[in-house]
């Protein structure tokens, strides 16, 4: 018999039989450390190892997801009865994971594969309640960890039906995908959510679906650049057939880049709301452009902010981020909106917009001054019909119209505001700026 060949079957061997018993241990940290980062990454949540009972070809793990603060908490407990409102469930996942370079033992199971990595797993998940109450979450998620750590997860979730308590939920096929790299930081994300609908006596709440797409990248200043993509269909509550709310179609892109030490982005936005009081169906879209914002000054502009959304003190928050804002300004940048249309029976509502400074601020410029050095242009065009029926509503607004901020041009109302460094005019006469109160 060759050598290569026989080189080549204890090479196979070493990889059947002795390969899962060495990976399983890297199987275990990078998944560990998969989670870690994903919890330090949100700064909202902990992750908790509970247990890990290695096999030599598979294993068995279990990790406890707790929120311990953040928006999404605040927003369970405000749903919540006042006496619940502090027993937030963890989330619970067990998962079985095979290992191996070549993970064979897991091809007899749902989602196995012969793709060569540090592992393939199987996870479920459930909820478990402060009083002891336990229920399980539907759907399964199946992970693939790579030769490099990269962690592949893909929650599948076929349609079926719930009930909890008096609550009766339904919902169709759903797919998501999450690919991270605890390496580089990266993430990308694919998914379609299916219809889901929550019924509770009269009460209805209904998800007509979603889909969704993107990849983030983490920058040097602390920021994430990347893509973004939403098409969600229609929401709607309502309580004993009468419509609470709802939303036809909503639209998202968006786009943010690093260029230099610069951040520039754009970001696009479409929804209609139907049968709005006084209205009739309203559709919005626009496009939104910011260029050459200073990336480590937005960085901590966002931290800071998404701090602020946790604490009871909006005005200290904005003291807090004021210096950083003033840096950004200082150094030049551009906000503009592009195009925001607002469409409605009577006809369509136009705005454009622009905000720019220079890079000719000094260092430690206050945040007033750089304002009040700025230059600003807005457009807005309204039908004359739409006009005239929200004075008819709010005769107030008919001074609008007498003072000249809204000058009639055929079938619209028109205003054009301009704003050079401490000088105004609207529709090109001049527009007095109280600058003492600043």
């Amino acid at each position: 018999m060759k050598k290569s060949i026989v080189a080549g079957l204890v090479l196979l061997a070493v990889i059947v039989m002795v390969s899962p018993g060495l990976v399983g241990r890297l199987a275990e940290k990078s998944m560990d450390d998969s989670l870690n980062w994903a919890a330090s990454e949100s700064g909202q949540v902990t992750v908790t190892a509970e247990r890990f009972d290695r096999g030599w070809f598979s294993s068995e793990g279990q990790h406890r997801i707790t929120l311990r603060e953040g928006d999404f908490l605040t927003l369970l407990q405000s749903l919540s009865d006042p006496a619940d409102a502090d027993e937030v469930p963890a989330l619970v996942i067990n998962t079985h994971l095979d290992h191996g370079l070549v993970p064979f033992s897991s091809v007899a199971r749902e989602g196995g594969s012969l793709v060569p990595g540090l592992g393939s797993a199987i996870s479920t998940m459930r909820l478990e309640f402060a009083d002891g109450t336990v229920i399980d979450v539907p759907g399964t998620i199946f992970s693939r960890i790579g030769l490099n750590g990269e962690l592949t997860s893909r929650y599948a979730l076929p349609a079926g039906s719930q009930s909890i308590e008096d609550a009766r939920f339904e919902w169709s096929d759903t797919e998501v995908e999450i690919t991270t790299d605890p390496i580089s930081g990266s993430i990308d994300f694919s998914g379609e959510i299916g219809s889901v609908s929550i019924s509770e006596a009269s009460a209805l709440f209904s998800f007509a679906g979603m889909t969704f797409s993107g990849q983030q990248r983490p920058t040097p200043q602390g920021i994430y650049v990347g893509d973004l993509s939403a098409e969600i269909g229609e929401v709607r509550a309502a309580d004993s057939g009468t419509d609470l709310g709802r939303l036809d179609s909503l639209s998202l892109r968006a786009n943010t880049t690093l260029v230099g030490d610069r951040i520039d982005g754009t970001t696009e936005l479409a929804f209609v709301i139907p049968d709005v009081p006084e209205f009739g169906t309203v559709s919005t879209s626009g496009r939104a452009r910011l260029t050459g914002a200073d990336a480590a000054a937005l960085a901590r502009v966002q931290r800071a902010l998404e701090h602020a959304g946790q604490g009871a003190d909006p005005t200290l928050a904005l003291s807090q981020v004021e210096g950083d804002v003033a840096t950004i300004l200082a150094r030049g940048v551009s906000l503009e909106v592009e195009r925001f249309d607002v469409t409605l029976p009577q006809g369509t509502v136009n705005l454009t917009m622009r905000f720019v400074t220079t890079e000719d601020g000094a260092a430690g410029t206050d945040l007033v001054s750089l304002m009040l050095g700025s230059e600003a242009a807005l457009d807005l065009i309204v039908p004359a019909t739409f006009m005239d029926e929200i004075m008819v509503i709010n005769p107030e607004a008919a001074a609008l119209v007498g003072m000249g901020y809204l000058k009639r041009n055929g079938d619209v109302y028109e205003m054009a505001l301009r704003y050079k460094k401490k000088l105004a005019t609207i529709n090109g006469a001049p527009l007095p700026i109280p600058f003492g109160a600043f």
